[in-house]
């Protein structure tokens, strides 16, 4: 298995997407983002859901670190609470924030997709660093 990984270091990382749905509104309850703990970084997570012009529309609850990933290193998918009811056809930004302070030794990532793809790509990345984030939506029919 190969995992590629992007470390947070100032602050969030982001990634955009354009909901596809079925239907014309979807009511998202919660995202789950493939996420890497690396040593033993202190703080927690959060995931801002905003417009494609940054402007915030939700934030999900905090997720304790410590809490709720046991293991020095780790890697998998991390459930976040956020509600929001998205439009067909419109662009998003999912942000993974982290409150902590990164460290060489001690950090939080967001993994690529590599070996597990879930969404459709508008585009042909051009190598595996170019490959979006891994994330799911999850939402109430």
């Amino acid at each position: 298995m190969k995992i590629i990984v992007d470390e947070i270091r100032n602050d969030y990382l982001m990634q955009e997407f354009q909901y596809n749905g079925s239907n014309l509104h979807s009511n998202v309850y919660s995202v789950r983002l493939r996420v890497y703990k690396h040593n033993t970084p202190s703080g927690t997570l959060s995931v801002e859901l905003r417009t494609s012009g940054g402007t915030l529309l939700a934030t999900s609850t905090e997720t304790r670190i410590e809490s709720d990933v046991s293991g020095t290193y780790w890697h998998g998918m991390l459930r976040f609470n956020l509600a929001y009811p998205l439009t067909q056809g419109t662009v998003y930004q999912l942000r993974l924030l982290d409150s902590g302070t990164f460290s060489e030794s001690n950090y939080w990532g967001w993994c690529r997709e590599f070996d597990f793809v879930n969404n459709d790509k508008e585009y042909t990345p051009a190598n595996d660093i170019n490959m979006p984030y891994m994330y799911e939506i999850w939402e109430k029919s």
